[in-house]
């Protein structure tokens, strides 16, 4: 088992955005606020947690899965995630 670095959360984080067709979170100069939603990543308490984040109607930040966890949790946790979506996107009807 390798060890999970920054980079490797955040390419998967960029991955279950772009799954979810959300295009990130940006800060915009000429308002000078954040804009957009989607999924990040908040450290803390020697854990990670992923978080979504919707500036587009508020400031609501909701917490995905509770708690810390480690980066290698986290990091099972997002491709669970992605596989999970891609398989209901993907399903064929009865």
């Amino acid at each position: 088992m390798s060890r999970i670095t920054d980079k490797d959360l955040e390419r998967a984080l960029k991955s279950l955005n772009r799954t979810m067709g959300y295009k990130g979170i940006s800060y915009s100069e000429r308002q000078r606020k954040y804009i957009g939603k989607g999924f990040i990543i908040q450290g803390a308490y020697g854990g990670q947690q992923l978080q979504f984040v919707n500036y587009a109607k508020s400031a609501g930040v909701r917490s995905v899965k509770g708690g810390y966890v480690s980066k290698r949790e986290l990091y099972d946790s997002i491709y669970e995630m992605i596989k999970g979506i891609e398989w209901y996107q993907n399903r064929t009807k009865y």
